[in-house]
């Protein structure tokens, strides 16, 4: 196959890539998030909107911080060649993670809502505070992941964790910096 060829198949490839993840699984997702979002709000208090929201927040946050804890410990003791148990053990847990994820965010989002945001005001501000931090501590890609981002469940290193911890952190990064205790006199 000539070289034209080729990078025309991979274009085509690379917009279909695109076309399916923008069009069919970013939307898929919205709606996953939406019906998990809806579902909390039926159940977790219904009769009281603030409780609910921070009953969301609560569960969120703590399932959240157990699982992320909990990773590595089931990194270590799942071998990845023992399929089913692997494949069983590691989306149970990748469910509960992404549904503690969502209680998170309903939370996080229904209170920035309840406490901040019905002011234009507020909500610019708490844009601009929340923009400068991101570029200050250089994690504004974090926000752009979605919809173009698409990670899939088949790899076997479906449970090493996705945080911050895994960054290199380099002697000139500015989170660096603000967070180190200088020893020179």
């Amino acid at each position: 196959m000539c070289h034209s060829a080729m990078s025309i198949r991979n274009g085509l490839l690379t917009i279909a890539d695109i076309s399916i993840t923008i069009f069919i699984i970013f939307p898929l997702s919205v709606l996953h998030w939406r019906g998990t979002w809806e579902l909390q709000e039926i159940y977790f208090k219904p009769d009281n909107l603030e409780q609910s929201i921070w009953i969301s927040f609560a569960i969120g946050g703590n399932v959240c911080m157990l699982e992320l804890l909990f990773q590595p410990v089931l990194m270590e003791i799942l071998d990845p060649n023992r399929r089913w148990l692997y494949i069983i053990v590691s989306r149970l847990h990748l469910y509960i993670h992404g549904w503690a994820v969502m209680c998170y965010w309903r939370g996080l989002w229904d209170l920035c809502d309840f406490y901040l945001t019905y002011h234009w005001v507020n909500a610019v501000v708490m844009y601009v505070v929340c923009q400068l931090t991101m570029i200050v501590t250089k994690t504004v890609r974090t926000t752009v992941g979605v919809p173009a981002a698409l990670s899939l469940d088949i790899a076997d290193n479906l449970l090493e964790p996705d945080i911050v911890y895994k960054t290199p952190v380099k002697n000139d990064a500015i989170l660096f910096t603000l967070l180190s205790v200088n020893t020179c006199v």
